[in-house]
């Protein structure tokens, strides 16, 4: 709240709200034009994934109807199960689509609507915001201006899974006036909002946590009493269940990255920073040429750029007014103590703060794949000055024993932790197990001396092939582990690498895994007997240019493939007993190092808050005022989306959820948020001395200057239509259920026209909504990927056999799709295959054909 305010009382169904719903519907008509006219007949050009949005939405309001528990089974990649969770489920997005689809049948016009409401509500949602932490309604409406209609948000209206963030500045409101009324309803309010946002895209559930981690992060770290029990008790069983769709969702997500490996990787993180000087705008433009002579947007992938009046006014944040408040409140504070106690305090904290930073830095440093599982010279810093910052304190405490009783207790802790996780870490590697493999980077693709260098790995991984190299990663290179694995009994096991380029995978000198060989992302595996105990193994990879991936996997006497753990892996031979132990010593380890960081955030909290007035003070003030934690928000969510080498990205893409945002930029979009809310206070803290009709006035100068400044209109749109061919429409009348296939698969031509073919089956899927085999979501199985593959020349003997192995019901011929040429030659092996393919029907262009089987032929 800004200070020396009263909370403002906003009712989500007043006349402001009503009116503010008024004035964000008019500007999104206004920048969205022509669509927002014409939102039956036009799209955005989004290529391929706006046609997936389209299917998307269909499929969830089907799902709505039609067996909704069971809405991740969507028809598409059969024979495979959760593949909703093979990209975005835009379930959130669907509510709103749902009435358009039920009374119109018409996607395009559906998700034009969903994506228009979206934008409506994101400023709507940032105007709600800036009101609840005090701010006017002038400067709540520039908040909800630059959120909406700024162009890192505004101009990928297209993407839906990407602009409909509108509840997270719904849920922040609501946490503000919780934290400040202590209402009930408000928490669960903001429960339901992360729901919602968890529903409507994976990224923005992602965005969603990086918002509300750092909120409640910053608050804690500011005094906000904890008081969990009271959290919970307000929370209740409603809040509870308005959270529990964000974790029903998580479950599938969770159980396809575990099955099929679905992930992003470090590869995606791109230089961006001519994008973050890029706009469509027209006034942009126009100040980009003159200043710099070169056309800016031509170079950029994407438009980053948040607008000049933004940036002039949340750095008029900063400056203005917030400096002065804080030292009113600390003089003010009616407390004085001793030099010598306030020298012992500062030590003290001090201490407890560089501990806990630098044993968060060796956390940090174990889950990056470090050269080892905990670094003891990383451990030796950070005790060593723990252990004189203490020192100093003990020897001042002498002349304020006061001063050292009131931290004795949260000092002991701290201190426990430490020393228990010091000596651990000291122990751990004189077990020699569980510490990774010797790795050799060559840039050569034939591992061949010298190599460039050679470090410990704790396991090989495609995150660990793009890291180890300093910016750029070279074009080709090639790595190679070596140690060994230890298995705890004897037994057949499976291996399998999965990599794009080749890999080969050795164990006591036997080739295994033959995966090697130029090639797009591949899987292959093997299999071989072993006894209990250590075989040498090494795992060679060779890339040849584009992504790096690497995935190794493992399975016991034919059980599901899973990835090979760390804790087998060990550069000496060593036995299952120590391996275990190491892996029990890792878990410890992790535990103290949580408990020693935890002690220390408890020994800084115990130190700052009730027992110094003027810290106290400050820190009170400082929580509540949104200026520095909305300038947090922006800096991080900036750091987060700034390209190499320098942005934030290759520190948490490892993180749960974070493997599935594929480029970093994307966080622009929440950085937007903090922005937006920065330049609301900016204009409140300049005009705060101004009578009210100046106040007024400036308010409607600077929107107005605002959508001039972010007026590109009319968009660049497409003319559209979703056609479904009446031979797919024509299976809606058969007995169900069936599975299909469609060709031709394109998947040899270029990328864009295969990603488009197979939206269009998707699409076609829709009138009869049966099991599918083509789907497309930026991301596949090896599976499938073969499976197309295989069905370009249909039809063969290879593509019919991998058909109707699959179990495929019809194939469904477009000879339109095919050139006239190759049109001739299909149909000839049409009528060679007439054993094997059943002519059904015809219409149009397209032929519906049944697969017969054996078993079929000997029925008849």
């Amino acid at each position: 709240m800004i200070p020396g305010s009263d909370a403002p009382r906003i009712k989500l169904l007043g006349r402001e709200i009503a009116l503010a719903f008024l004035l964000f519907t008019g500007l999104t008509i206004l920048f969205a034009y022509p669509i927002s006219l014409h939102p039956a007949t036009l799209r955005f050009p989004t290529g391929p994934d706006g046609d997936l949005g389209w299917y998307l939405l269909g499929w969830d309001t089907h799902a709505f109807l039609h067996k909704p528990w069971r809405i991740f089974d969507a028809n598409i990649y059969y024979p495979q199960h959760l593949t909703l969770a093979y990209g975005e489920n835009v379930i959130g997005i669907a509510f709103f689509a749902a009435p358009v689809i039920w009374l119109t049948g018409n996607l395009l016009l559906a998700a034009n609507v969903a994506c228009l409401l979206s934008t409506i509500l994101c400023g709507l949602g940032a105007y709600v915001l800036a009101r609840q932490v005090g701010l006017s309604a002038r400067a709540a409406v520039v908040c909800g201006i630059i959120f909406m209609c700024a162009p890192p948000r505004f101009f990928r209206i297209g993407q839906m899974n990407l602009s409909s963030l509108q509840w997270i500045p719904f849920a922040l409101a609501a946490l503000h006036s919780y934290l400040d009324t202590g209402r009930r309803r408000d928490l669960r309010l903001a429960a339901a909002c992360v729901s919602l946002e968890a529903l409507s895209s994976g990224h923005g559930a992602v965005f969603m946590a990086v918002a509300l981690a750092l909120f409640a992060i910053y608050r804690g770290l500011l005094g906000e009493p904890l008081r969990l029990a009271t959290r919970i008790r307000d929370l209740g069983v409603t809040g509870a269940l308005l959270l529990l769709p964000t974790f029903l969702v998580f479950l599938p997500y969770r159980a396809v990255q575990r099955e099929v490996g679905l992930k992003r990787g470090l590869g995606t993180w791109e230089v961006n920073y001519t994008a973050l000087l890029a706009s469509p705008s027209y006034v942009d433009k126009f100040l980009t040429t003159r200043l710099t002579h070169t056309d800016i947007n031509a170079t950029a992938s994407s438009f980053l750029f948040p607008g000049y009046l933004a940036l002039f006014l949340a750095a008029a944040a900063i400056v203005w007014g917030g400096r002065r408040f804080v030292t009113e409140c600390v003089q003010n504070a009616a407390i004085r103590r001793s030099r010598i106690t306030s020298a012992v305090e500062i030590v003290l904290i001090g201490s407890a703060v560089v501990a806990g930073l630098l044993t968060a830095g060796t956390l940090v440093e174990l889950k990056a794949g470090a050269a080892r599982l905990v670094d003891p010279r990383s451990a030796e810093l950070a005790w060593i000055v723990f252990a004189c910052l203490s020192l100093l304190a003990a020897v001042a405490a002498r002349l304020a024993p006061a001063a050292a009783a009131r931290h004795r207790r949260p000092l002991l802790w701290l201190a426990i932790a430490a020393l228990c996780w010091t000596a651990l870490a000291a122990a751990r590697p004189m077990l020699h197990a569980g510490n990774g493999l010797t790795a050799e980077y060559f840039k050569n693709t034939d591992w061949t001396s010298p190599h460039e260098f050679s470090v410990v790995d704790p396991k090989p991984s495609s995150a660990g092939l793009v890291r180890r190299w300093d910016r750029p990663v070279p074009d080709t290179f090639s790595v190679r582990w070596s140690g060994f694995l230890t298995v705890d009994r004897a037994a057949t096991y499976t291996f399998a690498t999965s990599s794009d380029d080749g890999s080969e995978l050795w164990i006591d000198n036997q080739l295994v895994v033959d995966n090697g060989g130029m090639h797009s992302l591949a899987t292959r595996s093997g299999s071989v007997r072993l006894r209990r105990g250590s075989h040498a193994v090494t795992l060679r990879y060779v890339q040849f240019g584009g992504d790096a991936e690497l995935t190794w996997l493992w399975a016991r006497d034919g059980g599901r493939l899973a990835p090979v753990p760390r804790w087998v892996l060990s550069q000496t031979p060593t036995t299952i007993a120590t391996s275990i132990a190491a892996l029990a010593a890792d878990s410890i380890l992790w535990v103290l190092a949580i408990a020693t960081i935890a002690a220390a955030a408890l020994y800084v909290r115990a130190g700052v808050a009730g027992r110094h007035r003027v810290i106290a003070d400050w820190a009170k003030a400082t929580r509540r005022d949104p200026t520095t934690f909305y300038t947090v928000l922006t800096l991080v969510t900036f750091g987060l989306a700034l390209g190499p080498p320098y942005g934030l990205w290759r520190y948490v893409y490892w993180w749960p959820g974070f493997t599935f945002i594929r480029v970093s930029s994307r966080f622009t979009l929440v950085m937007l948020l903090g922005l937006a809310m920065m330049a609301a206070i900016g204009f409140d803290r300049l005009t705060a001395a101004w009578p009210l009709r100046r106040r007024t006035i400036a308010g409607v100068t600077i929107a107005s200057l605002l959508a001039i400044e972010y007026a590109a209109m009319p968009m660049i749109v497409e003319p559209a239509r979703i056609e479904i061919p009446a031979i797919d429409r024509w299976l809606d009348t058969l007995p169900k259920p069936f599975v299909i296939a469609e060709v031709p698969v394109l998947a040899g031509i270029d990328s864009t026209v295969f990603e488009r073919q197979e939206t269009a089956y998707m699409i076609h899927s829709t009138a009869h909504w049966q099991k599918t085999v083509h789907g497309y979501s930026g991301w596949r199985t090896e599976f499938h990927r073969q499976l197309y593959s295989d069905m370009q020349p249909f039809p063969d003997d290879v593509s019919v056999n991998a058909l109707s192995d699959l179990g495929v019901t019809y194939v469904v011929v477009h000879s339109d799709v095919y050139p006239r040429e190759e049109w001739k030659q299909v149909e000839a092996r049409l009528q060679r295959f007439s054993g094997r393919l059943r002519l059904e029907h015809v219409e149009g262009d397209g032929r519906v054909y049944s697969i017969v089987r054996p078993v079929d032929e000997a029925s008849r």
